[in-house]
């Protein structure tokens, strides 16, 4: 049989390779990796809190990016943040030079124990980007979820002040099942975070952010059995008002002013009732750009929707005193 002249050349490389990786360990960390993974997987559970993590506390960091849409019709806000749930494990601790020198490490989520915490208030809520739980050797940091999250949350609106008006709204996260038995939250003592993190806030054009936007954590009970943490995000809205007040508040101070002008108009000119009741109809049309831009609640009513509710009486009765006259 023929054999190709290369190949006992090819043969013994091949065996020079293999010789040179086992010398040195050239395998690419997969296998110190496969070893970090199966000793972390022996000592963290998967589906319970682990026995060791530090004072049974599970942290919350959040970055709020940027206000989507503030709905005060239907009494919603949607807003998109950055959001990390961690806690600190011994057992998540490793020597690197033990390992390939692996200085952090990405698993895929739901390796590891994760916190069932949820945000409570949310009406709907989408997960977006990276999802990977993160483990770093050193402080022992398992950071159990992280994700980009746009959150809708239902809030309440007080519409009195239109179109000066500030608003809060909250956006609360807690645990869904356990309870402060199981592990509590808290934000990160190291990271002082007194104050949501605004470094990379996009401003929203009709409204704006209040700083600061507080964040604190108190104690709920779920019929005085169950016990557990909530954490909250004070958020305090304040509508940029130059657009309505240009828009809608002049304008109907302007024809307030015209209807007065109906007596000054001579009765030769046979102009005053059809002047009277353009300025009327002008104003009736203004409610309905205020039930289109305000919620239909008859707790906060605008005082502006009285202004112009006293504007349509007067311009009535200025109408009516005009064909009486005439």
């Amino acid at each position: 049989m023929l054999q190709h002249p290369n190949l006992s050349f090819v043969i013994i490389l091949f065996h020079f390779h293999l010789k040179i990786a086992s010398a040195f360990n050239l395998t690419n960390g997969v296998d110190a990796e496969t070893r970090l993974l199966d000793k972390l997987k022996s000592s963290i559970p998967q589906y319970s809190p682990p026995a060791d993590f530090k004072d049974k506390t599970v942290f919350i960091y959040l970055d709020l990016y940027q206000l989507l849409d503030v709905d005060e019709k239907n009494g919603l806000m949607t807003a998109k943040l950055w959001l990390y749930y961690y806690y600190y494990s011994d057992s998540a601790k490793w020597d690197p030079s033990e390992y390939g020198n692996i200085q952090a490490l990405l698993v895929p989520p739901l390796t590891f124990w994760t916190a069932d915490i949820v945000a409570l208030d949310a009406v709907d809520i989408q997960y977006e980007a990276f999802d990977r739980q993160a483990l770093f050797p050193i402080t022992g940091l398992i950071s159990c979820w992280s994700s980009f999250v746009t959150i809708k949350v239902s809030c309440s609106f007080d519409v009195t002040n239109f179109p000066f008006d500030t608003h809060a709204c909250n956006l609360t996260f807690g645990p869904w099942n356990l309870d402060n038995r199981s592990y509590v939250i808290a934000t990160d003592p190291y990271l002082n975070m007194k104050e949501a993190d605004l470094a990379h806030y996009k401003e929203h054009d009709e409204w704006t952010l209040l700083r600061p936007v507080k964040i604190t954590t108190s104690g709920r009970s779920m019929r005085n059995i169950r016990s557990f943490d909530v954490l909250t995000v004070e958020l305090r809205l304040e509508r940029r008002h130059l657009f309505y007040a240009i828009i809608f508040v002049m304008p109907n101070l302007l024809l307030y002013y015209m209807s007065s002008f109906v007596f000054i108009l001579p009765v030769e000119s046979g102009e005053k009732v059809s002047f009277s009741i353009t300025i009327l109809l002008a104003e009736i049309v203004s409610f309905g750009s205020i039930s289109d831009i305000l919620p239909a609640s008859s707790l906060n009513f605008p005082s502006m929707g009285y202004f112009v509710c006293a504007a349509v009486i007067q311009t009535a009765l200025s109408s009516l005193l005009a064909i009486m006259g005439e």
